[in-house]
C-alpha cells in the first residue's frame, strides 16, 4: 500500500512510532538542491558577469561615498543664502539618487528585455553624461 500524498490524513500516532520513515518520506519528497541540479550553460559567462556587477556596484557605491563625503563643500558652491539650506539641498541631491533608483528598474528593467540589455546600458550611459553636461559648460563665476 503506497502512503498516501496528503500528510494531514496520515495518523499522528503513527508519525510517533515511525519517525525514521516518516522523515525519509519526507526527505523524499522534498529534496535539498544541491549544486549538480542547477543547469549553467557557461560558467566563465557568469563568472565574467558576476565580477562585472560586482565592479559596477563597487564604483556606483564608490561615487555616492564620495558625494556623501563632499556634501558639504558641494553646498557652499550652490547660491543658496544660508549655510543649512546649502547643506540640505545637496543632502537633498544625494537622497533623490537613493529614491529614483528603483523607478529606474521598473522602467528600464523591462525595456532592456524587450530591447535588449545593451542598448539599454548604453542609454543610461549616454543620459548619465548628458546630464552634468550644462555645468561643464556654464562660465564658472567667481
Amino acid at each position: 500500500m503506497a502512503a498516501p500524498d496528503n500528510e494531514e490524513s496520515v495518523d499522528p500516532a503513527a508519525v510517533r512510532r515511525h519517525r525514521m520513515l516518516f522523515r525519509a518520506i519526507q526527505k523524499r519528497r522534498h529534496p535539498k538542491l544541491r549544486r549538480s541540479d542547477i543547469t549553467v550553460t557557461d560558467e566563465s559567462a557568469v563568472k565574467r558577469a558576476t565580477k562585472a556587477a560586482a565592479l559596477g556596484n563597487a564604483m556606483e557605491w564608490y561615487d555616492f561615498g564620495i558625494y556623501s563625503y563632499l556634501a558639504s563643500t558641494i553646498g557652499r558652491s550652490s547660491s543658496l543664502g544660508s549655510d543649512t539650506a546649502q547643506l540640505l539641498s545637496s543632502f537633498a541631491t544625494f537622497a533623490v539618487a537613493f529614491l529614483v533608483r528603483p523607478l529606474g528598474g521598473m522602467v528600464f528593467g523591462p525595456l532592456g528585455d524587450k530591447v535588449g540589455r545593451k542598448r539599454i546600458l548604453s542609454l543610461t550611459m549616454i543620459m548619465m553624461a548628458v546630464g552634468p553636461s550644462p555645468s561643464a559648460w556654464s562660465p564658472r563665476t567667481p
